[in-house]
């Protein structure tokens, strides 16, 4: 019944009505067990002597009608109910039912009673208006707000109201006031703002209130992530405060503290403080125990296990016995860095199997005999499992099965519990293992006491091991997922991702289908991870149409994909043939990326898959805005892409590879100065070079370049490739010191070995520099540069006999190049040394393809400025003795014609001019214009040298002396002869032409004919058909 009936009641009816209430032993329930005395008698024995005295020592005061009422209610509501009626009653003056206020003049002691009364019965807005009605001191609103702070609901983040209704009523709080408060409140900013408000209204502070800001901060508010630094900071600023007001911390401040700390991990910060909180007297630190916990904690959150073990033997060392926290506190350090020697060596000590441990460098532990409980055992197998040591975890866990453990508490035997069997799962590698465990689950629930069935979470542990399993067996995973179904387990997409993950890793892309099929068909949304191995399986299997298609839908529910997976997307796409369909798919996935994705650790594979698309079509333009919609740091893969795009875009875009280099985002894996990708490095140093802007390069790699002294040997390095560019681009730069000079760094500075490509273009640029300066030599330039004294032929000869030494193979143009320098020198000797070495490796490797024309061309040139026109005639015959892969060209005919007109052999020379023209090697004749527009046949010695040119004169002349009637001109004996002399092979603009004299002097010395230069046309020698019909006959 009410409060209101039981008033109504008439008094002798209502104890006439009253159930006879049974006694029992003072203490003592009905059922005989023990019960707590009621608060109210607890209140009474408290309260002021009544003006009839005592009885037996003791005070009596009658209990306020509000006690018994509100402990005859035993909901909250009810509670709450009755204090708004009250509530209402008084603040509504003008109800004709007003009751008397019955809380009117209650003592101090009586409202903090029946705040504690209205807590117990957790009527928390009773509590709000109670304080309204009656007449309260700051310890009743001190009551309040402890009773606030520590409910559980939505009154506990409202205890500041109270402290606003105590400046209404004008109630001074106290230090235990904000103590209370900070109870009630979470994370460091509602903590700072509380501190400061207190320090302005003058509160005074004490070494309790700092203690419970700082234990409020480590508190973690709601929907905000764990504790990070900035929290850190905030409550080492209240630390430091403390100590500017000389407030003297206690062992609880490093407590807090150090709690605060385990949430970030920062270990040296711990032993700071540590070593501060050691100066205490040693009682303290002997009775406070804790904070060496607390101190193991931050170093277990950082897997620090050596300053953890150091933290057990220095708490020894000054006279802290370790507890089972300290030991779990060790345990758990050992299990989150995956160390099962240091977590099985230490449960040796717990049990006494040891007296001390020590593995690899870590200090020497000794702990006493402490028995383990179910949570230390369960630590141990789960460091085993992190360190994949199945025998350690499965050693313990038949150890438990056996009873060996006893509870520290109740002595009872410890078995095995929902989290060791998984733990054990975890560290098991063999499906069949993992089967054998969830059957003794199963098998688990037919014991009395201690059964431990298989749940959802289980299974999909146990089909994680088939998934890592060497030899994946898919119908273990179907047999686990029909046991499930047996044990009516609700299915949760973690299983059927595993399932899927399975299929994906054996190849089996039709189960990752149907596995996923059964995931939505049992009401299984899916997530993130089951996307992921369908796409993976899907990539893998090249179906990159029902990839994307997937991909697309995952990010229409708004999930992420992993990095790994997106790269087997892009990879999957990269394997279409068709350039138009790639790009296709690769901007649909482009298209769709979320603001995450644009950022490098989730959506880098299609970045940079879509940036070496379109720098393999030219298409620089549209690579550089691809690679300007990364959001955030850059990683060396795409700064690899666009970097290349710059190398290989028509023309080279030397300036924004520049820029792109020295803007970029330091690359953590790189190594050098700067921090800068080196084959990223590489290919701004080659679209420098494909651009002849070689100082550029090598500006670039005096920067950037990773020296060998400061590289590790996974370090990687510039690439061989940017050299052989660079070497490349100082060649065609006149600048062979700078070639050979970056030759040499390559192996003495940078540790790069020159590959045959290298050692080619340093040849080729020795040749080009020791032609460039005969050719000065000849025309009478003086360039003043310091390599044009260098014998380049030596060097480039020395280059090429290195370059055997080394075992590696020259080719035809690294050949050729030596034997052309050496023809430059004039040193004929040693280009014929060459070929001939040249022959016979092509001999003994029974391969012509190493003969090049270009040899013996460059060699019958040496012989014949060497004046060595046998060798020169030798040379040429065994050209055309090779046959058809080495042809003789006009290079050929005209070098040895020009060797054996020098040495007098005119004979010779002009059978052997014959020979060229009758193969048509050599073409004298071609049709040209007369003035009249006319078409003409004309000798034609353009490109021809004097000895050529004579060759070709004497040639048309002796046709017509053996013939009689012109054979070459056919049918034309009409016309002039037309010679078209020019100014002559290597004749200068300014000097006179050459052949002119040379065909002029010829006709008339050897066949007594005149010719006569054109008035018209300077460049032609004209013979009148007259003078060569009288030439003719008159022989």
């Amino acid at each position: 019944k009410s409060s209101d009936d039981i008033v109504e009641m008439p008094e002798s009816k209502r104890i006439r009505n009253r159930p006879k209430k049974r006694t029992y032993p003072k203490g003592r329930r009905s059922d005989g067990s023990f019960q707590r005395t009621p608060l109210r008698e607890r209140t009474d024995r408290l309260s002021t002597p009544n003006k009839g005295g005592t009885q037996r020592g003791r005070y009596h005061v009658p209990t306020p009608q509000a006690f018994r009422d509100v402990e005859a209610l035993h909901r909250p509501y009810e509670i709450n109910r009755w204090m708004k009626d009250i509530y209402s009653a008084q603040t509504h003056k003008s109800s004709k039912n007003q009751m008397e206020n019955p809380f009117k003049n209650w003592s101090s002691r009586d409202q903090i009673n029946f705040v504690k009364l209205l807590q117990s019965k957790q009527a928390y807005e009773s509590i709000h208006l109670f304080v309204q009605l009656g007449n309260p001191d700051v310890k009743v609103f001190t009551t309040a707000i402890f009773a606030w702070a520590l409910s559980r609901g939505p009154y506990r983040r409202r205890a500041l109201d109270l402290l606003h209704l105590m400046d209404q009523q004008k109630v001074e709080p106290t230090s235990l006031t904000i103590i209370a408060l900070l109870g009630s409140l979470d994370g460091p900013s509602a903590v700072s703002e509380l501190m400061k408000t207190m320090e302005r209204r003058g509160i005074t502070m004490t070494t309790e209130v700092f203690n419970s800001a700082i234990y409020a901060i480590l508190r973690t508010p709601r929907g905000q992530s764990e504790v990070g630094n900035a929290d850190f900071q905030v409550a080492l600023n209240f630390f430091q405060k403390m100590k500017a007001k000389r407030i003297q911390p206690s062992s609880k401040t490093y407590h807090a503290l150090l709690q605060v700390l385990a949430k970030t991990g920062k270990v040296d910060l711990a032993i700071s403080l540590l070593r501060q909180w050691k100066t205490s007297p040693i009682e303290v630190i002997r009775s406070s125990d804790f904070v060496w916990v607390a101190a193991m904690h931050v170093c277990a959150q950082a897997s620090d296990c050596d300053t953890v073990i150091q933290l057990a033997i220095e708490m020894q060392e000054m006279g802290c016995t370790p507890t089972l926290r300290h030991c779990s506190a060790l345990l758990r350090t050992f299990s989150r860095a995956g160390d099962d020697k240091l977590a099985l060596g230490t449960l040796q000590l717990m049990v006494g199997d040891v007296d001390s441990i020590q593995i690899g460098n870590a200090p020497e532990l000794r702990l006493p005999r402490i028995a383990p409980d179910l949570v230390a055992l369960n630590m141990v197998i789960k460091s085993c499992a992190r360190a994949g040591n199945y025998e350690g975890a499965s050693s313990i866990f038949q150890r438990m099965k056996a009873g060996e453990f006893l509870d520290p508490e109740t002595f009872d035997p410890i078995s095995p519990d929902l989290i060791t069997f998984h733990s054990i799962l975890q560290s098991c590698r063999d499906a069949n293992l993992a089967r054998d465990i969830v059957r003794e689950m199963r098998f688990s629930r037919r014991n009395r006491f201690g059964a431990v069935p298989p749940t959802n979470v289980t299974y999909a542990h146990a089909i994680n091991v088939c998934q890592k399993a060497d030899t994946i067996n898919l119908k273990l995973v179907d047999l686990l997922l029909g046991w499930a179904e047996d044990d009516g387990i609700t299915p949760s997409v973690f299983m059927y991702a595993s399932a899927i993950w399975a299929s994906q890793k054996c190849g089996n892309c039709a189960k990752a289908q149907s596995y996923f099929t059964a995931m939505e068909s049992a009401g299984c949304m899916p997530n993130a991870v089951a996307f992921d191995g369908l796409i993976s399986a899907l990539g893998e299997k090249g179906d990159f149409e029902e990839a994307v298609k997937l991909y697309e839908r995952t990010r229409g529910l708004g999930n992420e994909v992993s990095p790994a997976t997106m790269m087997r997307l892009a990879s999957a796409i990269q394997s279409v043939s068709n350039p138009d369909e790639k790009e296709g798919f690769l901007r649909r996935v482009f298209g769709i990326l979320s603001d995450k994705g644009h950022f490098i650790e989730s959506g880098g594979p299609i970045f940079e898959a879509l940036i070496n698309l379109y720098g393999s079509q030219g298409r620089f333009d549209e690579a550089l805005l691809t690679f300007d919609a990364i959001l955030g740091p850059i990683n060396g893969a795409c700064l690899r892409s666009i970097l290349l795009s710059c190398s290989t875009a028509r023309p080279p875009r030397w300036m924004e590879a520049i820029t792109i280099l020295h803007t970029s985002d330091v690359v953590e894996s790189a190594s050098g100065p700067g921090k800068v990708d080196q084959v990223a490095l590489s290919n701004a140093v080659i679209a420098c070079s494909k651009a002849d802007e070689f100082e550029e390069g090598l500006t670039l790699l005096n920067l950037y370049g990773d020296p060998q002294s400061s590289r590790n040997k996974s370090d990687s390095s510039i690439s061989v490739a940017a050299f052989n560019s660079l070497i490349a681009a100082c060649s065609r730069g006149n600048r062979p010191d700078l070639a050979t000079s970056l030759f040499n760094e390559m192996s003495s500075t940078f540790g790069i070995q020159p590959d045959e490509r290298t050692y080619r273009n340093a040849i080729m640029t020795c040749n080009r520099a020791e032609h460039k300066i005969r050719d000065d030599e000849k025309h009478g330039r003086d360039t003043g540069e310091t390599h044009s004294f260098i014998a380049w032929w030596e060097v480039g000869l020395a280059l090429f006999r290195r370059m055997k030494e080394e075992g590696l193979e020259p080719d035809v143009k690294a050949y050729s190049s030596v034997i052309s320098a050496c023809e430059a020198a004039g040193e004929w000797q040693r280009a014929l040394g060459i070929l001939e070495d040249l022959i016979e490796e092509s001999i003994d490797r029974e391969d012509d393809s190493l003969l090049s024309m270009y040899c013996f061309n460059s060699a019958i040139s040496a012989c014949e400025k060497g004046g060595a026109w046998v060798e020169a005639l030798d040379l040429y015959e065994r050209m055309v003795d090779i046959g058809s892969s080495i042809r003789p060209n006009f290079v050929t005919v005209s070098s040895l014609v020009l060797a054996l007109d020098k040495a007098g052999q005119k004979e010779l020379a002009q059978s052997k001019f014959e020979e060229g023209v009758k193969k048509r090697i050599i073409k004298p004749w071609r049709w040209t214009q007369n003035e009249a527009d006319g078409s003409i046949y004309a000798l034609d010695l353009h490109n021809f040298s004097a000895a050529m040119a004579k060759a070709a004169i004497r040639s048309c002349m002796d046709s017509y002396l053996f013939s009689g009637t012109s054979s070459i001109l056919d049918d034309r004996v009409g016309e002039d002869l037309i010679i078209i002399t020019g100014k002559g092979l290597h004749t200068r603009s300014t000097d006179d032409p050459i052949l002119q004299q040379t065909t002029l002097s010829l006709l008339e010395n050897e066949y007594g004919v005149s010719g006569a230069v054109k008035e018209s046309n300077q460049g032609r020698v004209v013979v009148n058909v007259a003078k060569l019909k009288e030439f003719v006959t008159s022989l």
